[in-house]
């Protein structure tokens, strides 16, 4: 039983996660500073002819501007900020398991590497599958932020886009959620309490309503893998494959294919749910249990 004083336990929690939200603040500050000084004839232009404008017009026709210069770099710039906090979740991972360690506390066992295939099947089905659900839920389509992020975004390369949101990204945001938000938690809850809280919090933060949805669920999955598998390896995993499968869907148009059909999205749900089913089905069969000390 854990006999740590409710406010440590309160600020293990919320520490990292306000120091994490302070770098990212930092680096969107200087990500902000670049981005207008690589605009600075346009940004002197478009005051100089503002100047009989009335100062609130001025100032929302500026944001606006600079909201259109940073959606430019949007991968870039998510995988500049991902890098910067990635040393944080690092030190804090390495540091919490060096103090279990050093009072032996018993850990799960680590799953195999011929049990991550259900993990490749069930990353694919998932996302192709999930996908086409929100297609024909209608929820991405009426998502405004969604569509406008996603236009954006999917207009750079799709290297870039493999690098930054399909690598980059994930790495740093399982080190940082499951690695040391989730494993702090679960010192407290049982597993559906930490997943659940984990996870909303990591739902919120990708901002839409339709992210939201999607990220909420694909998070309680990563807590649940990385639970049964032992190692944050496998929820790195199927992040970067989510990520990078969703990433070539959308540039090389095959959802957009996929969802042409009424019979084909059917098919596709079906199919995707009957290989994630098997999938869970032996990923359930795992066992975790602890078994050897740190």
């Amino acid at each position: 039983m854990n006999r740590t004083p409710q406010s440590k336990r309160f600020w293990r929690i919320l520490g990292p996660i306000l120091v994490y939200f302070g770098i990212q603040f930092v680096g969107q500050v200087i990500v902000q500073t670049v981005v207008l000084a690589t605009h600075m004839q346009d940004l002197v232009g478009m005051m100089q002819s503002a100047q009989t404008e009335p100062y609130p017009e001025v100032v929302a026709a500026l944001s606006v501007k600079m909201m259109e210069w940073m959606m430019e770099y949007q991968s870039l710039i998510s995988g500049f900020l991902a890098l910067c906090t990635i040393p944080l979740p690092v030190f804090l991972f390495w540091r919490d398991r060096k103090m279990e360690r050093a009072v032996q506390l018993p850990v799960n066992k680590v799953a195999p590497l011929k049990k991550y295939i259900w993990i490749l099947l069930f990353g694919v089905a998932f996302c192709v599958g999930m996908n086409v659900v929100m297609v024909m839920s209608g929820l991405a389509m009426k998502d405004v932020t969604f569509l406008n992020v996603s236009k954006a975004l999917y207009s750079e390369s799709m290297g870039l886009m493999l690098v930054c949101q399909g690598l980059i990204v994930p790495i740093a945001e399982e080190w940082m959620f499951r690695g040391v938000l989730y494993r702090r938690c679960r010192e407290q809850m049982k597993f559906w309490g930490a997943a659940f809280s984990v996870s909303l919090f990591f739902a919120f933060v990708h901002g839409s309503v339709t992210q939201i949805a999607y990220t909420l669920i694909l998070g309680i999955f990563l807590a649940y893998i990385y639970e049964k598998f032992g190692s944050l390896k496998a929820p790195i995993f199927l992040h970067i494959l989510v990520n990078s499968i969703s990433i070539v869907l959308t540039k090389k148009e095959l959802l957009i294919w996929l969802c042409s059909d009424f019979m084909r999205m059917a098919v596709c749900v079906i199919g995707c749910a009957f290989i994630g089913a098997v999938a869970y089905v032996e990923i359930r069969k795992i066992d975790e249990k602890p078994e050897v000390f740190v």
